[in-house]
């Protein structure tokens, strides 16, 4: 039932469509895309095998992050001149709180700090964990100071690591797919939902002081 309305939608290619938009969407990524494109219990016959939801996540999620290390400082710089400039300084300051992680100062840059913020970003990116992934992951290697080649390097390697890993849980534990999809799903939604809370929260707190 669920594979013929992907298919009216989508067309003969509508697990690889899923797979890849899932692959592309933060909080999302590969951590859902390939344990969803390779589930019998939703797809039936017509389901991805793990290697084959595995490489187009890869490639579809590392584009979308390449794309995001090129474009990101230009768009925030551009965002910051108009209505939304507030918002845009609140993702900065959400990122620069992540670089605790990486206990580096800003200014002082050296090889031995390059190559071991390289390897901690890479790890970033390797965890599939929600508030891991390629967006956050692209964000922190911008506000890192990192040259654009170091961002990529670290992008397709941790993405890499990331979608093996993925992999190799559907593959050992291929029977208990639907229930790490619906794992990782709940994790997801947790997330945006503390989020949203304490965004809700901000607000509430913000007009009680103004008051």
């Amino acid at each position: 039932m669920f594979e013929e309305q992907i298919i009216n939608v989508f067309g003969a290619w509508g697990v690889f469509a899923v797979v890849i938009i899932c692959a592309c969407m933060p909080l999302v990524d590969s951590k859902i895309a390939i344990p969803l494109g390779c589930a019998t219990a939703v797809w039936g016959n017509g389901a991805m095998s793990v290697w084959g939801a595995t490489v187009v996540s890869f490639l579809a999620s590392t584009i979308a992050g390449i794309l995001v290390v090129l474009l990101l400082t230009p768009i925030f710089n551009k965002l910051k001149k108009k209505k939304l400039g507030k918002y845009v300084v609140q993702i900065e300051g959400f990122l620069e709180k992540k670089m605790r992680f990486f206990n580096r100062p800003k200014k002082k840059q050296t090889k031995t700090t390059n190559a071991k913020t390289m390897v901690l970003l890479i790890v970033f990116y390797a965890l599939p964990l929600p508030v891991f992934g390629i967006y956050s992951g692209a964000g922190l290697s911008v506000l890192l100071n990192l040259k654009i080649w170091q961002r990529i390097l670290c992008l397709v390697v941790g993405n890499l690591l990331n979608c093996l890993l993925v992999a190799s849980l559907c593959v050992l534990f291929y029977s208990f797919v639907p229930l790490i999809l619906a794992t990782v799903i709940i994790m997801v939604v947790l997330v945006l939902l503390w989020y949203f809370i304490n965004f809700l929260y901000g607000i509430h707190f913000k007009r009680k002081k103004k008051t």
